[in-house]
């Protein structure tokens, strides 16, 4: 027989039953799981924005026939912010509300 040089290629492990071939699909499935979960996860709708729904559905109800288009589009920048969707939601109908809303509407360039 002739003698054969060897090879720089590593020796498989003993313990490895599966080859690379398999292993990888093995973390591919793994993942695929996880961001199913994750997607379900996410797919209920958070309290921020549910409070930034409603304040939107708000605005479109009792301020739809008051402000004009400029305004509704920064009524709605001002609502993106939880913080203010939030408040917005717990104030009650009134001036006060209406002039917290235009103060806010303002501030926006």
């Amino acid at each position: 027989m002739e003698d054969v040089p060897p090879t720089n290629k590593p020796k498989r492990n003993a313990g490895t039953p599966r080859n690379a071939g398999f292993a990888i699909a093995d973390q591919m499935k793994e993942y695929l799981s996880f961001q199913k979960m994750q997607a379900q996860a996410s797919s209920a709708p958070s309290f921020e924005a549910l409070a930034t729904q409603r304040a939107i559905a708000i605005v479109n109800e009792e301020y739809g026939g008051k402000f004009d288009g400029d305004e509704m589009s920064k009524a709605y920048e001002v609502l993106m912010n939880f913080a203010n969707a939030n408040a917005f939601c717990v104030m009650g109908t009134g001036e006060a509300r209406d002039k917290w809303l235009k103060r806010n509407i303002e501030k926006i360039n």
